[in-house]
């Protein structure tokens, strides 16, 4: 069955997703067994890969934070819509999907907070995250949307958008 036509529990079952403690769901498909040094000198893996799914019964709920570069590719579903507030606090929009004036894919680059939410009208959307160097919970921070406003209240029209 091809994933526009699965549902989201279809997808959840199928995929064999959790709960994400963000919100939505995800699976980790792969991790490399192949190493690299970051550079504070900590060994990571070199890559890792999940599916991540959000629905509307379960949308992100924070903004996240990771050291490492990580990449999303969308799979299916209706189009995510991205805020990302870069390390030097500039603001990027971006709806990753198949439409018209969307992107397949984009990388968040470390050190930069994001946060996706489904397109108005939207059920459900599947995308892939590969991290690299590798995803480490020790590599991750999050913070809640009165958070974010307090950081870079120059965004807080963005942060506040639903």
């Amino acid at each position: 069955m091809a994933v526009d036509a699965m549902t989201s529990d279809d997808l959840i079952k199928t995929l064999t997703l959790q709960a994400h403690p963000l919100g939505g769901y995800f699976h980790e498909t792969y991790r490399s067994t192949t190493t690299v040094s970051t550079e504070s000198g900590e060994t990571r893996c070199s890559g890792s890969v999940i599916y991540y799914l959000l629905t509307a019964q379960s949308p992100q709920n924070n903004y996240v934070e990771n050291k490492s570069d990580k990449m999303v590719t969308w799979c299916g579903g209706h189009a995510q819509a991205f805020t990302v507030i870069m390390a030097n606090g500039s603001l990027r929009e971006l709806v990753v999907g198949p439409g018209e004036g969307q992107t397949r894919h984009f990388v968040v680059p470390g050190g930069a907070w994001s946060k996706a939410r489904l397109v108005e009208g939207g059920t459900h959307s599947l995308v892939t995250e590969i991290v690299f160097p590798g995803w480490e919970a020790s590599d991750s921070s999050s913070m809640t949307q009165e958070e974010a406003v307090e950081m870079f209240p120059q965004h807080k029209a963005a942060i506040e958008m639903k």
